[in-house]
């Protein structure tokens, strides 16, 4: 996504990646069941993950070493 794009350029290619990753289906990959825009806003639908956020896990345990980074990416 090329930030130094117009806004409705980036809101253009925001939700054309997001339809193009919502044909992507794998266990390890967060479904994307819908991209749109709504009052000249974007949105996306995601599958719902039950557990915790990486912001939380981050929070509670810190730094990841890169070999864990990427494992879990």
């Amino acid at each position: 996504l090329r930030l130094e794009a117009e806004p409705s350029e980036r809101r253009r290619q925001l939700l054309q990646e997001a339809r193009a990753v919502s044909a992507l289906r794998h266990p390890a990959i967060v479904t994307v069941f819908e991209a749109g825009e709504q009052a000249g806003r974007p949105y996306l639908v995601f599958e719902y993950v039950e557990g915790t956020t990486l912001a939380a896990l981050l929070r509670e345990q810190g730094a990841m070493a890169p070999a864990a980074a990427a494992q879990m990416m």
